[in-house]
């Protein structure tokens, strides 16, 4: 097909597009609801056989129950109607309230028709096309009602450490409007022949299909210099609901980003998550589940999360044209960091594990405690009241179970048989570490069977200096408090470990 045959494919694509408008219009005359009394053309008639022949009217019942036939268009339906009802009515169409309406149809019918020539309408929607931005990132993807500028994303540079736009097979080009009203105008630009569009004719100066539909050279230079705007406009702006960060460069001075949403990014992932939705993707990982072969590979993304943009269609388009194809939402992949395995192993110079850094570890569960010792405190409530001991010896039991989970790590991580010799704690905190240890001076500390205790001993006393405050006063009394309720978890620990 050589560039004459498809600019004219084209401008009858573009002659379709703007009937197939002018019917949508003229359908919503027929069918929808009157505004004010105007407009509703089908209902008001409707309205009005009801008041001459009455609701029970037998033609009439059938005329209102009958449903359109597959092999008419909605507008052909409504038309029928329309001229079924004027039949109906006979003589009654002489009557001042069905003559206005007729009336009424058939000169918003003429104004519709004459809006809807194709150089007319270019030349009203033409001017529009400035509110059009076909981009990569679409600003009212951050909020709603962002009048922020959208961009196209040109760059061409990528590092495969991250996942960006430009690195996509295939671009799906958005159209993004800061006036939902002016829509047609980009929506015009996105019709196609043969993988061209409308907006490559444009961005190629190329005049061959408007000249198929008008001979005014004026009218062809101003139709390829308004939709210019819809890719070409250098005037970018930002919004009070876009979102800004301050980002450090040199010698205290910033610069402030404005983050955008990738819409071709979202489209992509929105593509990727469909596929994997269907049939032959769910019957994969049914076998999978069932631990039974399959020959393609089970393919899911976990822990996926959506975000609700809009919650209607009008508000869908208002956005943007694909934000209405996935339906108003945003589906968001984790982006927490992975959890490394710590290579943290004990310093063989450490003298203690009841150290500033298990006070660091444990400073959450051990907080929970003193603020529940204030609470004690300011209320005047006696701490050996059942209720508050139990709740008491609940908390310190939290505090040793993550005490034992940080013993379990350092363990782990340390798999030398008798490693803890080379180590500087004391002998007891030595076989807290280790307690398989099977040389001579760990089985005499052992058999003195008082290796625990001092355990439980260096553990109260790091408790009661963990939670000082200058509005409790801890003594030797809650020491023993906290001892008692280690120890007899401490054994338990160390019989799991040997």
């Amino acid at each position: 097909m050589n560039s004459s045959d498809e600019s004219k494919l084209m401008a009858q694509e573009i002659s379709r597009y703007i009937s197939e408008r002018r019917d949508k219009k003229e359908l919503a005359l027929l069918k929808e609801k009157p505004n004010k009394g105007i407009g509703g053309i089908n209902i008001r008639l409707t309205k009005a056989a009801e008041t001459f022949f009455g609701k029970s009217h037998e033609p009439l019942k059938i005329l209102i129950s009958k449903k359109k036939d597959k092999a008419q268009s909605a507008l052909e339906f409504q038309q029928s109607k329309y001229q079924a009802l004027l039949f109906l009515l006979g003589e009654h169409q002489i009557d001042n309230l069905v003559l206005d309406i007729t009336q009424e149809y058939r000169e918003t019918l003429h104004i519709i028709n004459q809006e809807h020539v194709p150089t007319a309408w270019l030349n009203q929607w033409a001017v529009k096309a400035s509110d059009i931005s076909f981009a990569t990132h679409v600003a009212k993807l951050t909020h709603s009602s962002s009048k922020g500028s959208s961009i196209f994303d040109k760059t061409t540079s990528s590092n495969h450490a991250y996942l960006t736009t430009n690195m996509l097979k295939w671009l799906e080009t958005d159209t993004a409007t800061a006036n939902a009203a002016s829509a047609p105008a980009g929506e015009i630009l996105t019709l196609q022949i043969n993988d061209k569009s409308l907006l490559d004719y444009v961005k190629e100066d190329d005049r061959t299909a408007f000249e198929h539909l008008t001979d005014n050279k004026e009218y062809i230079e101003n139709w390829i210099s308004c939709f210019k705007q819809a890719y070409d406009s250098d005037h970018k702006t930002s919004h009070f609901l876009s979102k800004q960060v301050y980002y450090p460069i040199e010698n205290q001075q910033y610069h402030l980003l404005l983050p955008l949403v990738s819409s071709t990014m979202a489209h992509a992932l929105f593509l990727k998550f469909r596929e994997l939705s269907n049939e032959g993707h769910k019957s994969i990982r049914e076998q999978k589940s069932k631990k039974k072969f399959d020959e393609k590979i089970a393919t899911s993304y976990s822990n996926k999360a959506t975000l609700t943009l809009t919650r209607s269609v009008k508000a869908h388009s208002n956005i943007s044209s694909l934000n209405k194809d996935r339906f108003g939402e945003l589906t968001l992949l984790p982006c927490s960091p992975p959890k490394w395995q710590s290579n943290e192993k004990l310093s063989l110079n450490q003298t203690n594990l009841f150290n500033r850094q298990l006070s660091f570890k444990l400073k959450d569960e051990v907080k929970d405690l003193q603020r529940l010792l204030l609470v004690i405190k300011s209320k005047g409530i006696g701490s050996k009241k059942p209720e508050m001991h139990q709740a008491i010896v609940g908390y310190v039991s939290d505090i040793a179970q993550a005490f034992f989970v940080e013993i379990i790590k350092f363990s782990l991580l340390n798999n030398e048989k008798g490693w803890t010799q080379k180590s500087s704690l004391t002998l007891p905190q030595q076989l807290l570490l280790e307690p398989g240890r099977d040389d001579e001076e760990a089985i005499q500390e052992r058999n003195k069977k008082q290796w625990l205790s001092e355990v439980s001993d260096d553990f109260a006393e790091w408790l009661n200096r963990q939670l000082k405050h200058k509005q409790l006063n801890l003594t030797l009394t809650q020491q023993r408090l906290w001892k008692d309720v280690f120890s007899p978890q401490l054994r338990e620990f160390i019989a799991t470990q040997e």
